[in-house]
């Protein structure tokens, strides 16, 4: 295979022969060309169907040549109907031909003869019409996958600003793209109303699918969430490393990938405490839904700190100055991580009982009004509006104008997510193949042992060294490197902030438009498919790489060739290039070739039975003497023009340089050769009787039997002869005139 690129696409693309797994062994077999050759061997494809229902159809003409051919006297429609099946070159051309017969022999008998053979060429001109059309199947057929090569395969390096703050700043922008696109690409694709602006079938799937429940129980304990049954869960199913990332990989060679997040709003009552700092006229609000660690290290009871209701909109409740600063949400994410499950210590708190699952990791996310008026009141549980309004003016650097509008309740509201994953390795039974649902660190130290290696094995030298020592190994250490821990809401709102909720599509200057009885579920979901879709874009930045040489500052280059096989199979989809099914092709090919042998065998084959075995000679005489130039043949021997030899080959002959017969166009309706016989009149006909003269040498003359006499015993002979069948007479001697 070789690498090429192509103006209208982002990755090089490799061509060249490769196995598209999702189509099995052999069919999955594909060639991936340029689009310029694979318009080329469709138009060549094509082409070839239409030879080949040439020679079906020369097949089709020989097996009802035969089929008709009697040596008993036949009428004219008959020999016509056999003429035209000898010397019909193709499907439309013998159509045409048996259509004109039958309707010219409409008032006759065997009328029926040429309509059963045209019916069977406008079959097989249909077969092989329909075949053409679907010739460009071979490349549509199997889609438009093509492999990406790689061109950086490796990882981003995940350094702590407090470590090297050059390459995490370096390595910022590029990250923070990934996840904007990917926000980008789920507000478009992931939606029902799908943007022509954005190409939303790059990845082998559009979207990853998954179940969506709306009415689940809380995730948490001790009704700490404000509904019991109102929450949402959300389950990605077990995402398939081939069918639905496109890892291009055999079945047992597949990693199964699962990811469970259970969200409800949280309960403020009794979680909450008053802050009133020393020397600031100002109250806080403080959540104690955990411990954590201040600034300078000293504990903290609580989690959270927020300003209060009048401090973020002090603007509208004490100001009378007109305000031209345009507010929006603010967010606020924490996280508690479990490994070994117990809270590991680089959390950012550490939840309390309620809160707290030993098989998951724990979110909250603070959401705060900020400043943002609300043009509505709303039911929903997370934003907490107020259903009476408050005085206020509208945003404007231009004008004020009083008017109602609605704040929240509180100075920030509690959202609490458990998060849990799966992985499970398909080259094990399947009671067997899957680690625990656990939280991410738990749920890659349950798997590991499934995959041949261990927990250690993956946070030290099985990624970042690129020294995998197995495939098996390889590929764990592939995808599970890769979700959750750059994947997860967390690290999703740190870098989009409120950006990340569908809300704001209806926020516009500080003023936020109508909200849903359940916004927050909304939101939520989107911020699910930004994680689903942030997978699919997670791969390709493996396998691709950044071409930036400021981000491959932070990248590191797989080394181990198990690694770098996974990043040269990646798929994704692309109308720049062709790819075609070669099992599709070569059974094009071998069979067009198999008609293409046979039709070309008949007639050898058929000059070989009636030469040495004597297999019906009529047959084959009648076929060969129905070829056209054998009938001209006919013809002029008839009238004895010609010397002739080789009168049963493909092309008869003359005596060199022998002229030939001309037509005799006396009657104009009935135009004839001109005979021997009529030598004797020439100079009494018309000088433009006919088309030449003196052509014909006496001495070959055959004249014509006188049939108006008494029969003699010869023509007695005859007219018996013609009833019995010619098979009894003839002594197959095909040969003798190529001989002579």
């Amino acid at each position: 295979m070789n690498p090429a690129g192509n103006e209208n696409d982002q990755y090089p693309i490799r061509l060249g022969m490769w196995t598209n797994w999702s189509r099995g062994q052999i069919m999955g077999s594909t060639l991936t060309l340029q689009r310029r050759d694979a318009d080329l061997l469709i138009a060549f494809i094509g082409f070839l169907i239409a030879f080949f229902a040439t020679r079906a159809w020369r097949i089709l003409c020989f097996v009802f040549h035969r089929y008709y051919s009697t040596p008993l006297p036949q009428d004219a429609i008959y020999h016509q109907h056999q003429a035209i099946l000898r010397n019909s070159s193709s499907p439309e051309d013998g159509i045409n031909l048996l259509l004109r017969l039958l309707w010219e022999s409409r008032h006759s008998k065997g009328r029926l003869r040429p309509l059963s053979t045209a019916t069977v060429a406008t079959c097989c001109l249909t077969v092989f019409t329909i075949a053409g059309g679907f010739s460009s199947r071979i490349s549509t057929g199997i889609g438009n996958e093509v492999l990406i090569s790689s061109n950086h395969c490796g990882s981003s390096l995940l350094t702590s600003v407090f470590d090297d703050p050059e390459k995490y700043f370096a390595g910022l922008p590029y990250r923070a793209g990934l996840i904007n696109n990917a926000a980008n690409y789920a507000l478009q694709c992931y939606s029902s109303n799908i943007s022509v602006g954005l190409n939303c079938d790059r990845y082998v799937k559009k979207h990853i699918t998954g179940t969506v429940d709306l009415e689940a129980p809380c995730p948490f304990g001790d009704r700490i969430c404000r509904n019991e049954t109102l929450n949402i869960r959300l389950d990605s199913g077990y995402v398939d490393s081939h069918e639905d990332l496109g890892v291009n990989s055999p079945p047992d060679q597949r990693v199964l990938w699962r990811n469970v997040l259970q969200c409800g709003p949280l309960t403020t009552e009794g979680f909450t405490s008053e802050q009133n700092p020393a020397g600031q006229n100002e109250t806080f609000t403080l959540y104690h839904y955990g411990n954590t660690t201040g600034v300078r290290g000293d504990p903290l009871d609580y989690v959270y700190r927020a300003a209060s209701v009048e401090s973020q909109y002090s603007y509208i409740l004490t100001s009378t100055d007109i305000i031209d600063t345009y507010f929006t949400h603010h967010l606020n994410p924490i996280q508690s991580t479990v490994g070994n499950r117990t809270t590991r210590k680089n959390s950012d708190f550490e939840p309390i009982q309620p809160l707290f699952q030993n098989d998951a990791d724990t979110y909250i996310i603070f959401l705060s009004g900020n400043g943002v008026q609300y043009s509505f009141p709303t039911s929903d549980e997370w934003y907490q509006v107020a259903a009476t309004p408050s005085n206020g003016s509208s945003v404007s650097a231009d004008t004020a104008s009083p008017n109602k509008v609605y704040l929240p309740l509180q100075p920030a509201s509690p959202l609490g997510c458990a998060d849990q994953y799966q992985f499970c390795n398909t080259a094990l039974p399947e009671e067997r193949r899957c680690g625990p649902l656990a939280s991410l660190l738990d749920a890659i130290s349950g798997a590991a042992p499934l995959f041949g290696t261990q927990y250690l094995n993956y946070f030290t030298s099985g990624l970042n060294a690129g020294n995998a020592k197995t495939e098996s190994e390889a590929r764990f250490n592939y995808f599970a490197s890769r979700f959750g821990t750059r994947t997860s809401i967390n690290i999703l709102l740190t870098q989009l902030g409120s950006m990340g909720l569908i809300s704001q599509r209806n926020l516009l200057g500080g003023i936020q438009g109508p909200l849903a009885p359940n916004q927050w579920q909304l939101d939520i979901s989107h911020l699910w498919n930004i994680t689903m879709a942030l997978q699919q874009v997670a791969l390709i930045d493996m396998a691709y790489g950044p071409t930036d040489p400021g981000t491959l500052q932070t990248w590191i280059n797989f080394t181990s060739p198990a690694l770098q096989k996974i990043c040269g199979s990646q798929k994704i989809h692309s109308t720049a290039y062709g790819s075609f099914s070669v099992f599709g092709l070569c059974f094009t090919l071998l069979f067009g070739f198999l008609i293409t042998l046979i039709s070309f065998l008949l007639e050898p084959t058929s000059r070989y039975l009636c030469k040495k075995k004597g297999y019906k000679p009529y047959t084959h005489l009648e076929w060969t003497t129905n070829a056209t130039l054998q009938l001209q043949r006919l013809a002029y021997d008839e009238v004895g023009s010609g010397t002739w030899s080789q009168c049963i080959q493909q092309i008869p002959h003359t005596k060199a340089n022998e002229l030939l017969a001309c037509l005799d166009i006396t009657d104009p309706t009935h135009p004839v050769l001109y005979s021997a016989a009529h030598k004797e009149t020439e100079v009494e006909k018309p000088h433009n009787s006919t088309l030449c003269h003196d052509t014909i040498s006496p001495s070959h003359s055959r004249p014509s039997p006188d049939m108006s006499t008494a029969p003699t015993s010869e023509t007695v002979d005859l007219a018996t002869a013609l009833h019995t069948p010619i098979e009894d007479k003839i002594t197959p001697n095909i040969d003798s005139e190529s001989e002579s």
